[in-house]
């Protein structure tokens, strides 16, 4: 599992555009995610905060929640995520990161 208190929005901003996989619960299949956009909040001496925006099918729709989520090159990611949009092309869901330095 990658350390979310190592993440920055700088490692994680070259996924843009590629895929995530939630791991459901068992009576689910596992769901895949795009990685829309990483955007940053405040980036100081202090503090990092950005958040950023998914996009899955927009069935089944996913719950606010902690999600074990995969990606290829990053790993296995615990992450807090929230359903924040509907549209035509599917389901839109944030996850915010507020780290210390």
């Amino acid at each position: 599992m990658n350390s979310l208190d190592s993440l920055s929005c700088d490692q994680i901003s070259p996924y843009v555009d590629s895929h995530f996989i939630v791991i459901t619960p068992a009576d689910m299949p596992d769901i895949k995610l795009k990685l829309l956009q990483v955007n940053p909040i405040i980036s100081n001496q202090v503090q990092e905060n950005f958040f950023l925006i998914f996009e899955g099918p927009l069935e089944p729709m996913l719950n606010q929640q902690i999600y074990e989520m995969e990606h290829e090159q990053l790993g296995s990611l615990s992450l807090f995520m929230v359903p924040v949009a509907r549209n035509t092309s599917g389901m839109q869901y944030e996850v915010v990161f507020n780290r210390l330095l």
